[in-house]
């Protein structure tokens, strides 16, 4: 695999410092994508399959609106040949959910796919956000209050939240923020609660994360 330091990084259009696309800098990241891409991407490598980053590169910027970055990787397999591919990703200024997602997805089932029979295909969709980890709950600054956080998910552009009573599983606050961290706050002391969050970008939702739970006091 390739070392993150030695990974080639073109931004020519000076992408990263566009202050509507905050998650650019991290979409350039070779540390932060090579993580990404190892755990978020089997169904293009399989479980059991690896992507291995080579290069990264802005080829398309509309400054406060989007952003289009292409990866050069590396596909291994278990019993199948390494194969070159290129990834296509897409940063957009307050843009989420399954819309762009779906209609590359619709097009791809519908027969637009590499190898069909007229040669006019659309790139196969293949980025997922993971469920976010590391969640914890803890207690806040004053008497009914929990601190929940999560670490950062990128291309995650939302963060839902989700506090249930632990004992009854009844739904008692939500929340949604554009950071990986919230407040609940006017919580009844004495009663143990669970929190759970999942994110939202440019593919769609997550999976929920695994639920913590503290007792408010």
């Amino acid at each position: 695999m390739s070392a993150p330091n030695r990974i080639p990084v073109a931004d020519p259009f000076g992408a990263t410092v566009d202050p509507a696309l905050p998650t650019v800098a991290r979409a350039l990241d070779p540390s932060v994508v090579a993580t990404e891409f190892k755990r978020g991407l089997p169904r293009l490598a399989g479980e059991d399959g690896r992507v291995d980053l080579k290069a990264i590169r802005v080829i398309r910027h509309k400054p406060g609106k989007r952003c289009v970055i292409l990866y050069d990787v590396r596909v291994e397999r278990p019993k199948v040949k390494r194969e070159k591919t290129m990834l296509i990703g897409k940063v957009r200024a307050r843009r989420f959910g399954t819309e762009g997602f779906r209609s590359q997805e619709a097009f791809w089932k519908a027969g637009f796919f590499k190898g069909c029979a007229d040669g006019i295909a659309v790139p196969e969709p293949i980025g997922v956000l993971p469920a976010p980890t590391n969640v914890t709950l803890k207690l806040g600054e004053r008497s009914g209050m929990l601190t929940v956080k999560a670490s950062p998910v990128f291309g995650a552009s939302i963060y839902n939240w989700r506090l249930t009573n632990a004992a009854t599983g009844a739904e008692v606050q939500t929340g949604q923020t554009p950071s990986a961290r919230t407040v609940f706050d006017g919580l009844t002391p004495g009663v143990t609660y669970t929190a759970t969050v999942n994110t939202v970008g440019a593919a769609g939702p997550s999976d929920w994360s695994n639920p913590v739970s503290q007792m408010a006091i």
